[in-house]
């Protein structure tokens, strides 16, 4: 007797079942199954709702700043939360950047590593986007701008800025020692090390080469000169004023003195004073016009009294002003009488003078 078979055999043959995923659903959800493909090769997908926790089971609890955390059964994450992370405060939290400690990291296209080829190749930005692959370069070569982009270029010294500068060999800075060294040569390319001097000295040239020295006035051009107080400018306070003494290194101004004044002595000190003619060693003359040697023995000489008597020096002239008139009428202090003129006026009026008989006597003798 056949029995009724309700299922029918694929002509495809057996059909092959796969289990596809597994979705845990929230506690007390629906469960779900589905099937997927085609026969005979299709696949179950399954959706089993989360248990409750069960009595005695600990709730996962998160953590917050001030308090820790208890371990337990984690909240079932919602539809829509498989790319998510369970969180330590107990949350489902989307995965960020910065949930990674890559928040300074922006979400764009990066440099694939497969375009470097070779060990040294550097990538070069030929664009918004798009990028170039720069091979390495030759030893002591370096990266500088050829073209407006990066280029490997053998560097010279104007490309390190320092076109001024030749390519000789410098002083180590090795060669200084000490605080204030001085380098100097000693000959072409050779140097040596002078160390700092003492306090006070100074540099100056000693057998042709720098040395510190001490200063002395000769050192300086000064060498005439001693080692004693000067006299400051300061103290001259006016034109003309001249600095006296008044003891051992100690001074005084004296201002100018007025016109026709000379520098003398007056209670022990310099001081301006006029001149008289004893100031000058001329006290027995005095301010009158005086008879120059040199006039004496022209033809307009002078008469001039030698002791008690009239002397005529060498006047060659003496014509001229000699006075034969008796009566003296002329009463002249340029002429001179002569002495017949003397005799005659001397007569006429010698009884005019008790003291006659002793001038005849003085003059002649009778």
């Amino acid at each position: 007797m056949a029995q009724n078979n309700p299922y029918t055999v694929s002509p495809l043959g057996p059909n092959t079942l796969a289990i596809g995923t597994v979705t845990t659903l929230a506690p007390g959800a629906q469960a779900t199954a589905s099937v997927t493909g085609s026969a005979p090769n299709q696949t179950l997908n399954l959706g089993i709702p989360q248990g409750a926790v069960g009595p005695g089971e600990n709730v996962f609890i998160g953590a917050t700043s001030g308090s820790a955390g208890t371990f337990g059964a984690v909240p079932a994450p919602q539809a829509g939360d498989q790319g998510k992370y369970i969180r330590g405060d107990s949350t489902w939290q989307t995965l960020t950047a910065s949930a990674v400690g890559l928040g300074n990291v922006a979400n764009s296209a990066q440099v694939p590593i497969a375009d470097y080829t070779a060990a040294g190749d550097i990538l070069i930005a030929t664009g918004a986007g798009a990028v170039t692959r720069l091979g390495v370069g030759s030893s002591s070569q370096i990266i500088g701008v050829s073209a407006g982009a990066p280029a490997w270029i053998t560097p010279d010294h104007t490309t390190v800025g320092l076109g001024n500068v030749t390519n000789d060999a410098q002083v180590k800075l090795s060669t200084f020692t000490a605080a204030a060294d001085i380098i100097y040569a000693t000959g072409a390319g050779a140097v040596t090390r002078l160390g700092i001097g003492s306090t006070d000295q100074a540099l100056l040239v000693e057998g042709g080469v720098p040395a510190w020295t001490s200063l002395t006035p000769s050192k300086v051009g000064l060498g005439n000169v001693s080692n004693q107080a000067q006299v400051p400018l300061a103290d001259y306070s006016a034109t003309g004023d001249i600095l006296i003494a008044t003891g051992s290194a100690a001074v005084t101004n004296l201002a100018v003195g007025t016109s026709s004044q000379i520098l003398g002595v007056s209670s022990s000190s310099p001081a301006w004073i006029t001149p008289t003619a004893s100031t000058v060693g001329l006290g027995n003359v005095t301010n009158d016009k005086q008879a120059k040697d040199a006039s004496l023995g022209a033809a307009s000489g002078i008469a001039t009294l030698n002791g008690s008597s009239l002397v005529v020096q060498n006047c060659a002239n003496m014509n001229a002003s000699l006075d034969t008139d008796g009566t003296m009428a002329a009463n002249s202090d340029t002429h001179v009488p002569s002495q017949k003129a003397v005799v005659t006026y001397v007569a006429a009026n010698a009884s005019k003078s008790a003291g006659a008989t002793l001038f005849q006597y003085y003059i002649g003798g009778n």
